[in-house]
């Protein structure tokens, strides 16, 4: 990767970061009515088992006062899970970064940018640990190719989700990841699990 395409990487990303701050408008409304889906047409059990408190989505979860944070995510094709459980089933191309905040208001909103994959098709946040597909849970808009530059892509905004989704994602980030998927890769051709510590950008 050239300096040039990092510095316009570099300043993409703080663009989509501005919209976060500023609050841009809602730039996707499936699946946020606390109902599990799955886009693949197969169930999961929701994650979480073995935890102590019970995950958003199980029985006797119970949200607690609304919050805000800022949560992170480093996208890699080898990150993927396919349907049979094969790991690194991605595009093995394909990496990117996001940055994901979860406002008080209950809004989730999300900065996405992606290199090496073709057309996104979908881009999502999905309820799951590292090494399991689980189900969408905030449905985005796939990343937008830069206009006349093609690869890479970018997206940015904010979704409405139900309060117990919004504290779920804020306190226990960790059971959940994004992922965009293409026409080539349906089920996900990058993927990356939220945490709280940012995890650098990807051409580090």
């Amino acid at each position: 990767m050239t300096s040039r395409t990092r510095r316009g990487l570099a300043a993409a990303a703080l663009c989509s970061a501005g919209l976060l701050v500023a609050g841009a408008p809602l730039i996707a409304t499936a699946n946020n009515d606390g109902k599990r889906h799955d886009p693949r047409g197969k169930r999961h059990d929701p994650p979480g088992k073995n935890h102590k408190k019970p995950a958003y989505g199980q029985p006797g979860f119970k949200p607690g006062k609304p919050g805000s944070a800022v949560l992170f995510a480093r996208l890699s094709g080898k990150n993927e899970i396919s349907m049979t459980g094969k790991r690194r089933a991605g595009d093995p191309d394909g990496k990117g970064v996001a940055l994901v905040r979860v406002t008080k208001t209950n809004q989730v909103c999300a900065a996405i940018i992606v290199e090496g994959i073709s057309t996104p098709t979908a881009a999502n946040i999905s309820q799951g640990k590292g090494h399991v597909n689980g189900s969408v849970a905030v449905g985005l808009a796939p990343p937008a190719a830069f206009s006349g530059t093609g690869d890479p892509a970018a997206t940015a905004g904010c979704v409405a989700v139900d309060p117990g989704l919004a504290f779920d994602l804020r306190k226990n980030p960790h059971r959940y990841y994004v992922n965009v998927a293409t026409t080539e890769f349906p089920a996900g051709a990058v993927r990356g699990q939220l945490g709280k510590k940012h995890q650098g950008w990807w051409w580090h």
